[in-house]
């Protein structure tokens, strides 16, 4: 985003820009990292044709350019510009005005931030299944269970009622984007966490879990199967726990790297003493970021849930 300079595109910049980029993928891989390239999201502007931006303009080419880079050096390559000014196109044919990432034209908010990486995980090969259970919802019986385990699963009085352990949870997904959904096959893609219950004789039912009222859907819905990633009561908020902590992890890392690795003193305070109280601070800083991914380790694990199906009121 920063390389091409927020200006039409310019053969100078983008030979730089090329080179470095080989250069980089070089000393990556001469330490034997795993290397992906991965393209900006476009500039979004309020105006009805991003596309036509000459800045967006630069960044398609430059792109163009890492997608070679990449196919030259054997590495992975992960385009989010494409996908990214789709859904800006495709929003703009509502309301010209209107702005989907958030935040400002280069730094999107919430929203983006996840348009973007729905855009990267499907690149990189991300997979949508999390688990899927299949009931019978007159006889009781377990038809199908992927990535989860299904015991106890009766039918008394038209309730269906079961405990399920899942392998992983769903995709956590930022409380402030979920509205991303509208705009993107975000579940879809990344986190199928489904639920199919046949032959069920109300027309609406609520579903359970923990005792916990967690959604309404129709028979017709639960035959077909629904996606719970959203909307699975104690699950759902589990994933968004999981979700804070990474953050909080995060910007625990970030303060590290940004304001305590890279600050840059003046001369006259470069001392023993400063680089003392500096490495002290990244070692306190290095202990909290062991402590939140452990906590992160404890907070991922999937628990058994009991769900119940019951008969809602028309």
């Amino acid at each position: 985003m920063n390389d091409h300079g927020y200006r039409a595109y310019d053969e100078g910049i983008f030979k730089n820009y090329i080179d470095k980029q080989t250069q980089l993928v070089a000393l990556l891989k001469g330490h034997g990292a795993r290397v992906a390239l991965v393209t900006p999201q476009p500039i979004e502007e309020k105006r009805a044709d991003p596309d036509q931006d000459v800045r967006n303009g630069a960044l398609r080419k430059m792109s163009d350019g890492l997608r070679e880079v990449a196919t030259k050096e054997s590495v992975l390559f992960a385009d989010q510009f494409d996908p990214y000014i789709a859904v800006m196109l495709k929003a703009r044919q509502a309301d010209p005005a209107v702005t989907i990432g958030g935040g400002d034209a280069v730094h999107p908010g919430p929203v983006g931030q996840t348009i973007m990486a729905w855009a990267i995980l499907k690149c990189l090969g991300a997979p949508a299944a999390v688990s899927s259970a299949e009931l019978n919802g007159t006889t009781g019986e377990v038809v199908a269970a992927t990535g989860c385990q299904i015991t106890d699963a009766k039918v008394a009085a038209g309730v269906v009622a079961f405990t399920r352990k899942d392998a992983a949870l769903p995709l956590p997904v930022d409380p402030q984007a979920e509205a991303v959904t509208k705009l993107i096959p975000l579940l879809a893609d990344l986190s199928r966490y489904e639920l199919k219950v046949t032959g069920l004789p109300a027309p609406k039912y609520q579903l359970l879990i923990d005792d916990e009222p967690a959604a309404g859907f129709t028979a017709q819905e639960l035959a077909q199967g629904c996606n719970l990633t959203l909307t699975a009561g104690p699950i759902t908020e589990q994933t968004r726990q999981l979700w804070a902590l990474v953050a909080e992890k995060n910007n625990v890392f970030f303060k590290r790297w940004r304001e305590v690795q890279l600050y840059g003193p003046p001369d006259w305070a470069k001392t023993p003493a400063f680089e003392a109280a500096r490495e002290q601070e990244l070692a306190r800083l290095d202990k909290q970021i062991t402590q939140l991914e452990t906590k992160i380790n404890a907070v991922r694990q999937p628990l058994p849930h009991t769900f119940v199906l019951k008969p809602a009121a028309p």
